[in-house]
């Protein structure tokens, strides 16, 4: 009987596996696998390689201009330049501060009811009494609709006119917004697409109104607006129109932004809800409620936290606008606006100036114009579902004056079990 000894054994493969292909199983076998480290390129492999042999011989066509964008990233990116804002709000400071989107006359009434938290969802009755501009009285029915990528608000009042708005976050740096008016009345009816890219040092707005494929009709804009330093920025804004029976127009407008800053801060993609006072949209003057609100910044982009903003607008027609904002102290803010028209046609300029106080629970706006008009508006919120607002306004030069009072209830949420948390409030793309 032939004796069985270990040269009878088949050999070990490289892997531990006998060469007969029976793989050995059980504690302290080698694995059948076959090792990572072998079947995977090491990281130094992978950096040494070039783009054109991974990607195929395109790549190789492409590469210097890559290489090219590639070093000018990186140098932007040392700039380390702040984010500018959207161009058509370089100077939403200043009229956050002015009482101009904010100035009403006549009894105002509002009663805003909130359905769910997340998504948000909240509905408002508006009633206005003895405007200057509506004597008769007006109402409005609006509803709003917010998540982290949608904002959605709708308005109609008792003339049979509704306007909507919707605004949809694909991406920290892309939105989408399209807004239509409905009225009666020729020429009033209004439908609006905008696209708004947020770069880390820049940002791009492509927008059309009342667009006609058919014949190239509509109103066209681009603007875009560009970090420079880290206090300047510079853009330009053109507008290209093309009505029926009218000839072609092309309008440029210059912008510039200068920011005076002591600190620096990373603000996050997404914004924090409007105040419920807000939530409301206010009647028909004009305003905009969430005109206080910016644009936020991509992710890691640098956002100045400014004491003083100026801004100008240089229209090639012949118009230039210039705003000043001071940040005084945590509670007070400064703001002035000179307006000149030098046109053909018209030969004028205006001048205001405002200031905003902010208390706990109050705010006060002052304005006064070159026309001598004095205008002032007081919002209260005496408790956390109830707040009043006066506002008035005093003509010195025709001895005119309105007055304006409004009231503000919010019916809050049905009451939840207190011992759990809060459910977690969306931040919706409200601009």
């Amino acid at each position: 009987m032939a004796s069985t000894s270990s040269s009878s054994v088949p050999p070990a493969t490289p892997y531990g596996h006998p060469a007969s292909g029976a793989i050995p199983l059980g504690a302290g076998a080698p694995s059948p696998f076959l090792p990572e480290s072998s079947s995977l390129p090491s990281t130094s492999e992978l950096k040494g390689r070039r783009s054109e042999d991974v990607d195929g011989p395109l790549s190789a066509l492409t590469y210097p201009f890559r290489r090219v964008y590639d070093s000018f990233s990186r140098h932007r990116v040392a700039l380390d330049l702040p984010y500018p804002g959207l161009p058509e709000r370089i100077s939403h400071e200043a009229n956050a501060t002015f009482t101009t989107n904010h100035m009403f006359d006549g009894v105002r009434f509002d009663l805003a009811k909130g359905a769910s938290t997340n998504p948000m969802f909240h509905i408002s009755h508006n009633f206005h009494i003895g405007a200057s501009q509506q004597p008769q009285g007006s109402y409005s029915f609006s509803t709003m609709y917010g998540t982290d990528q949608i904002f959605a608000t709708a308005n109609v009042d008792d003339s049979g006119a509704v306007s909507g708005r919707l605004n949809r976050r694909w991406s920290p740096a892309h939105t989408s917004k399209v807004q239509a008016q409905l009225v009666k009345g020729f020429g009033q009816t209004m439908f609006q697409v905008e696209h708004v890219l947020n770069g880390r040092d820049n940002s791009v707005s492509i927008k059309s109104i009342n667009a006609n494929p058919a014949d190239g009709t509509g109103m066209f804009f681009f603007s875009y607006l560009q970090s420079v330093t880290k206090s300047l920025a510079v853009g330009i804004e053109s507008l290209y129109a093309r009505q029926p029976g009218a000839p072609e127009d092309l309008t440029n407008t210059f912008l510039l932004k200068w920011t005076g800053n002591t600190g620096r801060l990373l603000k996050s993609p997404a914004l924090p809800p409007p105040p419920p006072g807000s939530l409301a949209p206010l009647p028909q003057t004009g305003s905009d409620p969430f005109e206080a609100l910016d644009a936020p910044a991509p992710p890691g982009a640098l956002v100045v936290k400014p004491d003083w903003v100026a801004s100008a607008n240089l229209v090639t027609q012949g118009v230039l606008q210039a705003t000043y904002w001071q940040r005084l102290s945590d509670k007070v803010e400064a703001a002035a606006e000179v307006t000149v028209i030098t046109t053909p046609a018209k030969r004028e300029a205006e001048a205001k100036i405002g200031a905003k106080w902010d208390f706990r629970l109050a705010s006060l706006r002052a304005q006064l114009d070159n026309f001598g008009r004095l205008t002032s508006v007081y919002e209260a919120r005496l408790f956390p579902t109830f707040s009043l607002t006066f506002a008035a306004e005093l003509d010195h030069l025709r001895s005119t004056g309105k007055f304006g009072f409004g009231v503000s209830i919010e019916t809050p949420l049905a009451p939840e079990d207190p011992t759990l948390p809060p459910p977690p409030m969306p931040s919706p793309p409200f601009v």
